[in-house]
């Protein structure tokens, strides 16, 4: 299946979807960034930057302003990720009761 107008799909992506390999649509594949950029940031502020202090984003300066927008950017990747899965399970049920 071709990419769709406006979709961003990697090379071996394609590939596997023509060899007919499940979890390749479009909308299965955009949300496993978003849940892993979403996850992964939202660990590596409050776990990495307040429990175990391994870095600062910034050293000398109030970092709250940093801190809040870092985790909820993490908190909306990760939201944004979860609402696609969410889409895309609803459709497959809905195109399966047809």
């Amino acid at each position: 299946m071709p990419p769709v107008a406006g979709e961003s799909r990697n090379g071996h992506v394609i590939l596997l979807d023509q060899h007919g390999f499940p979890g390749t649509r479009g909308e299965q594949v955009s949300r496993t960034p978003r849940l892993g950029a979403g996850g992964f940031q939202l660990f590596d502020g409050l776990v990495d930057h307040k429990v175990l202090r391994v870095h600062q984003i910034r050293y000398g300066v109030h970092l709250v302003p940093y801190d809040v927008v870092w985790n909820v950017a993490g908190a909306v990747l990760l939201l944004a990720g979860v609402a696609v899965l969410w889409w895309a399970r609803s459709r497959r049920t809905d195109a399966g009761a047809r």
